[in-house]
C-alpha cells in the first residue's frame, strides 16, 4: 500500500508551504491558509517576503541559506502583522524549499510571562519593604520576601494560615481587618499601627509600630482571591519621636522655672517659645513673630524711650549676623503702659553640621528705676 502524498500534505499537523528557487509560493496546505489567514488563491505565485514584508531579516537570511544548502534549518520568526511567533523547519528538496510551520505564540508568551514574573519576583524579594501575599478567605501565606522572612527570624511560614502561626494577631483585630479587606475589596492603609506580636519560636514578645497597606488581589474573573501586605516598620521612628517629645517637655519645664526671661526662635528667626518670666516682663507672649515684627509685637524701645529700630535689636542682630550680642539694654512698654528697662544677650544656636537651628534671647530687669508698677518677674 502506497501512502498518498497529497493526503499527508493536507492532513499533517503542520502548516506546509512549498517555495521555488526564487522563494515564491508554489503550493500550501489548508493548515497554512488558516495560519496566515489567507486563501491559497491569494498566496500561490507570490514572493514569500512580499506577502510578509515585516518578517525579520533573520528569517530572510535563514530561508536563503536553507535554499542554497542541502540540510534542513530550524528557526523562529516573529510576524508583526499577525502578532505571532512561528517555528519554521526549512527542508531543501530538489529545486524547492518546503517549510513546515507551527504557531508557537502561546509558548513564547508563556516564556516571556515567566521571565517577567521571575524578574518581578527578584525585585520583590529584595525590596526594603515587608511584602507578604496571602490567598483565600483564611489568609494562607503564599509568598514572603526577604525582609518579611527576616522579621520573623526566617521561620518558614509559606503555606500556613496567618492566624495560626501568629495567633496573637486575632485579639488585636488584625485578622478581622484582613477579613474586611477580603470581603469588601477596599484597601486598608494605616500609619504607626501598634502590633504586639511574638516571632515564631521566640519567647520574647515584641511591641512594634508599622505603616501597613493591605491591597486586595483580583483573580482572572475579577474576583478577590488574595491580599498583598505591604509594611514598613516604624518602631524606631516612633521611639525617637517619643524621646524627643520627652526632651522637649523637660526643656519647657526647666525653662519655665527660670527667673530669667527666655525667648527662642526657629532658624529663620520666627519666635517659637516665650517662657513665663519673659511673658511677665513684656506683659504678652506672641508666637510666630518674624524679626521685622519684634519691635511692634513686644513694644520695644531704646533706653531713652524711642521705638527701637528693628534691625538693631539684639535678637534681630543675632539672626542676621549669626553672632552673639552681649550686654545690651532696652526698654519694654507693657500693654498696661508700665515700662521696665531690661538687659540681655542674644545668641545663635548651631546644629551638628554647623547650620543655625535657632536663636535664643535671655533678659533680666536691670537695677535702673522704672515707672511705677514695674515689679520684677
Amino acid at each position: 500500500m502506497t501512502l498518498d502524498p497529497d493526503l499527508l500534505f493536507e492532513h499533517t499537523s503542520d502548516a506546509v508551504i512549498v517555495l521555488d528557487r526564487g522563494l515564491c509560493i508554489q503550493r500550501l496546505n489548508h493548515k497554512a491558509s488558516l495560519l496566515y489567514r489567507r486563501s491559497a488563491t491569494e498566496l500561490v505565485g507570490k514572493y514569500l517576503l512580499d506577502v510578509f514584508p515585516d518578517a525579520s531579516s533573520v528569517a530572510s537570511d535563514q530561508l536563503m541559506g536553507a535554499h542554497a544548502g542541502t540540510l534542513p534549518r530550524r528557526f523562529e520568526m516573529f510576524i508583526p502583522g499577525l502578532f505571532a511567533w512561528h517555528t519554521v523547519l526549512a527542508v531543501p528538496h530538489d529545486d524547492t524549499l518546503v517549510l513546515f510551520v507551527r504557531d508557537i505564540t502561546d509558548r513564547v508568551r508563556r516564556e516571556q510571562d515567566e521571565a517577567v514574573q521571575a524578574a518581578v519576583r527578584g525585585i520583590v524579594e529584595n525590596l526594603p519593604v515587608l511584602i507578604t501575599i496571602t490567598r483565600g478567605p483564611t489568609h494562607r501565606i503564599e509568598l514572603m520576601n526577604a525582609m518579611a522572612r527576616a522579621l520573623v527570624g526566617n521561620v518558614e511560614m509559606v503555606g500556613e494560615l496567618l492566624g495560626n502561626v501568629m495567633p496573637e494577631l486575632r485579639s488585636q483585630g488584625v485578622i478581622d481587618r484582613l477579613d474586611a479587606v477580603y470581603a469588601g475589596g477596599v484597601r486598608f492603609e494605616g500609619r504607626e499601627v501598634p502590633v504586639n506580636w511574638q516571632p515564631p519560636g521566640s519567647q520574647t514578645p515584641r511591641h512594634s509600630y508599622f505603616h501597613l497597606v493591605y491591597e486586595p488581589l483580583l483573580g482572572p474573573a475579577g474576583e478577590i482571591n488574595g491580599i498583598l501586605h505591604l509594611g514598613v516598620e516604624e518602631t524606631e521612628q516612633v521611639h525617637k519621636r517619643d524621646v524627643l517629645a520627652r526632651y522637649a517637655a523637660e526643656r519647657v519645664a526647666i525653662l519655665e522655672q527660670l527667673s530669667e526671661g527666655v525667648i527662642i526662635t526657629d532658624a529663620a528667626g520666627q519666635i517659637t517659645f516665650v517662657n513665663e518670666a519673659a511673658k511677665r516682663l513684656h506683659g504678652v507672649a506672641v508666637l510666630g513673630v518674624p524679626p521685622d515684627g519684634y519691635t511692634q509685637a513686644y513694644n520695644l524701645l531704646t533706653e531713652d524711650g524711642a521705638p527701637y529700630p528693628v534691625e538693631n535689636l539684639p535678637l534681630s542682630r543675632a539672626v542676621r549676623t549669626n553672632q552673639a550680642v552681649i550686654g545690651e539694654r532696652w526698654r519694654i512698654r507693657r500693654p498696661d503702659q508700665t515700662e521696665v528697662v531690661v538687659a540681655g544677650n542674644a545668641k545663635p544656636v548651631f546644629g551638628v553640621n554647623g547650620e543655625r537651628v535657632a536663636c535664643v534671647l535671655t533678659l533680666n530687669l536691670t537695677g535702673q528705676d522704672a515707672a511705677p508698677g514695674t515689679d520684677g518677674p
